[in-house]
């Protein structure tokens, strides 16, 4: 909606005005409005925003909601002497949303009536380009970003050994984990004064965390069976392997089938996927008991 407003003695015809229009409406009794604003979040200017002249008014209407503005009822197309406004809403950072009556045709000419001063990364919606219409809501989020040091702690992993000496399900703890330390700087961005993400600048490690090993008994075996196909290996730590079908905890013994060399793990994990005729996954240290890394995939036969 574009906005005339004449200069002199409007001020005092725009009062009667609507004063005289709205006398019977439920938004009545109106405040009294002037040419100049009284709600204001910061005086200082800003470039972002196109500074309004002495003809662009702003009033707020504490008394009024948000939820009030779809039932205030749009008198400036019969309004005397070519005067329009608009009512809307506006909310600034965390600041509590206002209704507010203005004659500013954008949301630049709006923010500026009201002093509100915008940083560099505040965020607008609708953009300050947009032009104003009855019942609008203005947002203006507070954008904001710090740099902070922290020391974080760094957990422990828990490394599970199986031991044919343990009776079922007995487990034993052979060197208990020691949480370590680390000295992180982030970049923060906040939103309205709520953290809405962070980035990790640099890390420097204090104290390395020392990994908890335990030891447990071999389940129950839950019958007998053996599969032939081919064996790989992945980067795991301790004696085990990954298999689709076995029980975890299934203690098997997985020979290759082009040197005879055999070796014992136990179930943990499960994989591996997508390759045809592939049944079991090595940790690296059980495959090197039994073939090259090197060579990556052998035949096998693995029994249970």
């Amino acid at each position: 909606m574009f906005v005339r407003v004449r200069r002199g003695g409007l001020p005092v015809l725009a009062v009667l005005a609507v004063a005289s229009f709205l006398s019977n409406s439920i938004l009545n009794p109106w405040p009294s409005f002037g040419a100049t604003s009284s709600f204001n979040l910061s005086v200082a200017p800003d470039p972002r925003i196109v500074i309004a002249g002495a003809d662009v008014w702003v009033r707020p209407q504490p008394d009024r909601s948000i939820e009030d503005l779809a039932a205030m009822p749009n008198p400036s197309p019969g309004m005397p002497d070519g005067m329009s406004f608009l009512a809307l809403g506006v909310k600034v950072g965390t600041k509590g949303p206002v209704v507010v009556l203005t004659n500013a045709a954008t949301v630049s000419y709006l923010l500026a009536a009201m002093g509100v001063k915008l940083h560099p990364r505040d965020i607008v919606r609708p953009t300050v380009e947009t032009t104003l219409s009855w019942g609008a809501v203005i947002r203006v989020v507070r954008v904001r970003e710090t740099v902070v040091t922290v020391t974080e702690a760094l957990p422990f992993q828990t490394l599970t050994q199986y031991s044919k000496d343990l009776a079922a399900d007995q487990i034993v703890v052979v060197q208990p984990g020691v949480g370590g330390s680390a000295r992180r700087t982030y970049r923060i961005v906040y939103r309205n004064g709520l953290e809405a993400g962070r980035i990790l600048l640099a890390e420097q490690v204090l104290s390395s965390p020392a990994d908890q090993i335990v030891e447990r008994g071999l389940p129950e075996p839950a019958g007998h069976g053996s599969e032939t196909g081919q064996g790989s290996w992945y980067s795991r730590t301790g004696m085990c392997a990954a298999n689709l079908t076995l029980p975890k905890g299934t203690w098997v013994t997985v020979t290759n089938l082009d040197n005879g060399k055999s070796v014992g793990v136990i179930i943990d994990d499960r994989g591996p996927y997508g390759v045809p005729g592939r049944i079991i996954d090595l940790c690296q240290t059980a495959f090197a008991q039994i073939a090259p890394l090197g060579q990556g995939v052998a035949r096998v036969t693995v029994s249970w």
